[in-house]
């Protein structure tokens, strides 16, 4: 008997900074046997985030570093896992498709999918080769916004950028999986603002990690 392929979710995103979130998030698919592991992948430059992050790559790729160290210590297996995929490429901006493309030759002998956040979902028409990225690798979406609380709202929206199979394949990959509703965003206005209301969200490594390189302190 031919042995099963393994399944890998690869999680990218700009991690700036990586929060509970996250690590709620792919516990969940874990647990919920929905991925085998789970691959991050730091962007370097995002397309869709146009502009360079205030925290470098570097920087970035540390923190998920020690978040994964941290997942495995908890799940005590190596299930999680930090990729440099994009700080080894040279293209800017840097596409998702073109990583994947790239994911592949490594991973030859595993089965492949992209876990997005849901606004990604809504735009994920304007990606480049985005019908490409659909037809060769699983999507699986984590909810993340209002409408997602409206299942015929999410359909009307993908209907109208997609055709009736797509749109009905797309909606089909959101999850249900219910994680803290927090935001990068809000996390580094928090550190922005020497606040401290949001240390909760932000592994203790990685809260350290901010602390000791000052971090967010001089973000615009």
């Amino acid at each position: 008997m031919p042995n099963k392929k393994q399944r890998i979710a690869v999680f990218g995103g700009t991690f700036n900074p990586p929060h509970n979130g996250h690590l709620q998030l792919v516990q969940k698919i874990i647990h919920d046997n929905i991925a085998d592991k789970i691959l991050f992948i730091p962007a370097l430059h995002p397309p869709h985030k146009p502009g360079i992050p205030s925290v470098s790559f570097q920087d970035r790729l540390a923190m998920v570093q020690i978040v994964v160290d941290c997942l495995n210590k908890k799940e005590g297996a190596e299930l999680f896992f930090l990729s440099n995929i994009e700080g080894e490429r040279t293209e800017t901006p840097s596409y998702t498709y073109d990583t994947m493309i790239e994911l592949e030759k490594q991973y030859p002998d595993s089965t492949l999918s992209l876990l997005v956040g849901g606004d990604s979902l809504l735009h994920l028409h304007t990606w480049y080769m985005a019908e490409k990225l659909i037809e060769n690798w699983g999507i699986l979406t984590y909810p993340r916004g209002d409408i997602f609380a409206s299942p015929e709202a999410i359909k009307k929206k993908l209907k109208k950028n997609w055709n009736e199979k797509i749109a009905s394949l797309l909606f089909q990959s959101i999850l249900l999986v219910d994680i803290c509703n927090i935001s990068s965003t809000e996390i580094r206005d928090d550190l922005k603002n020497q606040g401290d209301m949001l240390f909760r969200f932000l592994d203790s490594g990685v809260y350290k990690y901010i602390k000791e390189k000052g971090l967010y302190k001089n973000d615009k």
